[in-house]
This record gives C-alpha cells, sequence and structure tokens, in this order.
C-alpha cells in the first residue's frame, strides 16, 4: 500500500521536473523545447489523477503536490513565454530594467513584459480555487491552465514561425497584452466548458465531442502546429455552443 501512494505522487513530481526543465527552454527561447517538456508535464498529471484514483490513495497531499505542480508546468511556464515574447516586441532586456537607477522612457519601457506573468498570477489563482471548490469537476468552469498553458506555448510557436503570414499582426506589445488579459479573464471566468472525458462511447451522448475532435484533426492537418491556439479558440466557441444547446 504505501508503494501504491508512492506512484501518484511520483508522476506528480516528474509533472515538476518537466516544468523546471520547461522554464530552462524557454529562458533561451527555444519554445519548442519548452513546449515538448509542458506538454510531458501534462502528461504526467493525468496519470498521477489516474494512479491515483485506481489505488484509491487520493488525499490532501496529493492534491496540493498536484496543484504546486501545476503551478510550475501550467503557471509559471507560461507566464515566463509571454514575458519573453513581449520583450521581444519591445527590442529590450531586463538587464536595463535591473542595472540603472535612472528613470528613462527605455527603463518605463522594460517594465511591460513583466505584464506576461499576469497569466502565472491568474493560473495560480485558479489553481488555489481549485483546491477548495466542488464545482470545477464535470463539466470545467473556465478553461483550465494546461489548455491556457498549450495555447500560450502554441503562440510562440506561431510566432516565430517566419512562413506563418499573419505574424507582423500578432507579433505586437498591444496584441500580446490584450492575449494576456483574455487568459487570465478566461480561467477565472464562469465559463462552462465541456469535458473531453468520455463516459461511453455511443454518438448520439458524444456529438460534440465527435465533433469537436474532427475539428480538430481537419485543422490541424492543414495548418500544422500554427492549430494549436486556434485549437483552445473553437474549444471555447464549442462550449459556448453546447451552453446555449442545453439552457
Amino acid at each position: 500500500m504505501q508503494i501504491q501512494r508512492l506512484i501518484p505522487n511520483t508522476f506528480t513530481m516528474l509533472n515538476l521536473f518537466s516544468g523546471i526543465m520547461a522554464i530552462l527552454y524557454i529562458q533561451n527561447e527555444n519554445f519548442w523545447g519548452g513546449l515538448l517538456f509542458m506538454l510531458a508535464g501534462i502528461g504526467f498529471d493525468f496519470f498521477d489523477g489516474f494512479f491515483a484514483r485506481m489505488f484509491k490513495v487520493t488525499g490532501r497531499l496529493g492534491i496540493q503536490l498536484d496543484s504546486l505542480a501545476d503551478a510550475v508546468t501550467s503557471g509559471l511556464a507560461p507566464g515566463l513565454i509571454m514575458y519573453k515574447l513581449i520583450e521581444n516586441t519591445l527590442g529590450t532586456d531586463n538587464t536595463l530594467f535591473f542595472s540603472s537607477n535612472e528613470f528613462s522612457i527605455a527603463k518605463l519601457q522594460s517594465v511591460i513584459p513583466f505584464f506576461g506573468f499576469l497569466i502565472t498570477i491568474a493560473a495560480i489563482y485558479r489553481l488555489a480555487k481549485f483546491n477548495i471548490s466542488e464545482d470545477q469537476t464535470h463539466p470545467f468552469v473556465g478553461l483550465p491552465t494546461p489548455a491556457n498553458a498549450i495555447s500560450i506555448a502554441g503562440l510562440a510557436l506561431v510566432i516565430t514561425d517566419d512562413q506563418f503570414t499573419l505574424v507582423n499582426y500578432i507579433d505586437t506589445t498591444w496584441f500580446l497584452l490584450i492575449v494576456t488579459l483574455l487568459s487570465c479573464y478566461i480561467m477565472n471566468s464562469k465559463l462552462n466548458l465541456f469535458a473531453l472525458k468520455f463516459k461511453s462511447y455511443d454518438f448520439n451522448s458524444n456529438k460534440l465531442r465527435y465533433l469537436f475532435i474532427a475539428t480538430v484533426i481537419l485543422i490541424v492537418s492543414l495548418i500544422g502546429i500554427n492549430a494549436i491556439p486556434l485549437t483552445i479558440i473553437l474549444y471555447i466557441l464549442f462550449s459556448l455552443l453546447a451552453n446555449i444547446k442545453f439552457k
């Protein structure tokens, strides 16, 4: 029984380790590497809950560890991505902010990228609410932090893709600040988002899920990795459709 208790927590720690590795890659602006480790962490996050339920060893320690690991993988990592993206649009770095005591427009401008960490703050606030809430089970209330993290990482890949024709329109400070605020809001909104978990596999009970999955597969096959941010937008739109249909 003691070994069974260790298995879920081991996956949680692997989630935390993946988040730390993602941050190291993101710090060096290797967004691909960051995304891969974030996806690995999210995968480990799924399996820690899976094994905890399988072995019936869920407990308060596991819940707290899970949220702390998610705070790194799905909170700090996407916040750092947004920080880097905004910093690149301004052509500044944090050395000016920390090295000079004199006020200047350039130093004031170097503060702007730190607004990207609002994503981190909003994600941790959501995780804290999740720990004390009984309403975040089925469906999701607000965008889950892993989905938000993947969308931010996907946006970074789109912006750094020189072949993406609209990159000049989205690789701007104002656009990224707006995305930051929307990200913070939708994670902590009251919007009901349909769960992707299947209780059964019959078509009539899962029409929306099958339609969403088919749409995502089609879009990914057409535009590849650039579909990641669009997938999250579709997820929200499909959820709005479900809310209208079933009210």
